[in-house]
């Protein structure tokens, strides 16, 4: 059993294939998943608010609440850095946001000086 398992019974209803286990319910990602819909991300709202909250409660609150229907999102997930990206974020050690601004106000032309200057790096990535 997973987290993805509670969502499922949450949102959808569907039934559990094994015993309901609460050390793998996590709030966060309950919540998370529950905020990607119109009508059910107020709750996630009030349910972030109160981090004490037991996790069988919180379950149990969440399952008597929301709406059983089908419901369908993608989760949300970082962009890919690009490659002239990575190589500023390697050299001077930047984050990935703190690299892409480096990135957006250097001119190409710098950019190229910039590589050009770069020592060569070896081996197999």
């Amino acid at each position: 059993m997973v987290v993805f398992d509670f969502v499922d019974n949450i949102i959808k209803g569907k039934p559990f294939k094994e015993e309901k286990d609460f050390s793998k319910y996590v709030p966060f990602l309950v919540n998370r998943a529950l905020s990607n819909f119109w009508d059910t991300c107020l709750i996630a709202n009030e349910l972030n608010m109160i981090k004490d909250m037991p996790v069988e409660a919180q379950y149990a609150f969440l399952d008597a609440i929301v709406t059983k229907k089908n419901r369908w999102s993608k989760w949300s997930k970082a962009k890919k850095l690009s490659s002239k990206v990575k190589v500023i974020q390697d050299y001077y050690g930047y984050s990935d946001q703190k690299a892409q601004e480096a990135y957006d106000l250097m001119p190409a032309d710098e950019y190229r000086k910039f590589v050009k200057s770069l020592p060569e790096k070896g081996g197999i990535e």
